[in-house]
């Protein structure tokens, strides 16, 4: 994927990128490292050198469930800047507008500080606990955090931040900072699908099957945290690919889409 007269130190950087995070992806695999070869490698990494992961699988098994229980797609809050407050549907931004069009037309827009809703839904499907897709751009994300009313406060475990793609690009470092980076905080990486003029449109590639034929992609949408189901699903319903993980392998693809990302626009 490197241009031909890409410098050594160039490589060395990148390689030196990839490394830092942990676990190099497919893409970044070694001069001379067979993609077939690369992916075993990858595999082995993620199944016996990952304590992280595997802490992930005990916690599981020692809570006695018989399987994990996803959330189901709901009502739900969408929460867009207040620079956006009395827009048409149209003028609201791209993940705003994906997450309306996918949803079941019970979903409630709001601005930051604006009360929340006591319940959603009606009927028998009327709820008190629903997400809140934050769709803010990243500039207005830390002001948001740092001063959440009383109703925000007490629903933070509900908050559904994204990460990726042109709009959200990388926001650990303001999560973390404010200690939103853990296993029930539900963070969504969007870069596997597409929305413009045209609709939304999923960018998943299928590159191959493993050794008990079992389907491999990638370039998928991922989700991770309390409301992992909920987004798959709406996503899902609507023939975006979006995988359900625990949040060490999320954050794993967050980070190989993030290097990816920074690589590709570097060298071309």
């Amino acid at each position: 994927m490197f241009a031909v007269g890409t410098s050594p130190a160039i490589l060395l950087s990148c390689l030196l990128a990839v490394g830092h995070i942990g676990r190099p992806s497919v893409a970044f695999a070694p001069v001379g490292l067979s993609k077939s070869n690369a992916v075993v490698s990858s595999l082995k990494m993620v199944a016996y050198s990952d304590p992280g992961a595997v802490k992930d699988y005990q916690d599981f098994l020692s809570s006695g469930q018989q399987e994990i229980t996803l959330k189901e797609d709901g009502p739900s809050v969408v929460l867009v800047s207040p620079s956006e407050a009395g827009l048409e549907f149209h003028e609201l931004n791209p993940i705003a507008q994906a997450l309306l069009h996918m949803g079941q037309g019970d979903d409630v827009i709001l601005t930051p500080y604006q009360e929340l809703p006591a319940m959603l839904g009606e009927g028998e499907y009327a709820t008190s606990e629903y997400p809140i897709y934050i769709t803010l751009p990243p500039t207005e994300i830390l002001p948001f955090l740092q001063h959440l009313d009383e109703a925000y406060s007490e629903r933070t475990e509900d908050f559904v931040f994204f990460s990726g793609g042109l709009q959200f690009g990388n926001i650990e470092e303001v999560l973390k900072e404010n200690g939103y980076c853990r296993d029930s905080m539900t963070q969504v990486l969007i870069s596997g699908m597409q929305v413009d003029e045209n609709g939304i449109t999923d960018k998943s590639v299928q590159i191959g099957t493993t050794d008990m034929g079992i389907e491999k992609w990638a370039n998928e949408c991922s989700a991770c945290g309390k409301w992992n189901g909920a987004i798959a699903k709406r996503l899902e319903r609507n023939q975006v690919r979006c995988s359900v993980d625990f949040y060490r392998d999320w954050r794993r693809k967050m980070w190989e889409r993030n290097v990816l990302d920074a690589i590709f626009n570097l060298i071309g």
